[in-house]
């Protein structure tokens, strides 16, 4: 089993435009459906204070 911890500032960082990140969203999701791959995300001080 693979663990995957992602910052959600990574999540939220815009790159290649909307389209680019709905589709690696898209595919995040579909990897984190996996048995064999966990995907965590941590909260960013920053978004806290938003």
């Amino acid at each position: 089993m693979v663990w995957v911890l992602l910052d959600e500032a990574v999540l939220r960082r815009p790159i290649g435009g909307p389209a680019v990140m709905a589709e690696q969203l898209r595919h995040l999701v579909e990897v984190g459906e996996s048995r064999r791959i966990r995907l965590l995300s941590c909260r960013s001080r920053s978004a806290t204070t938003r």
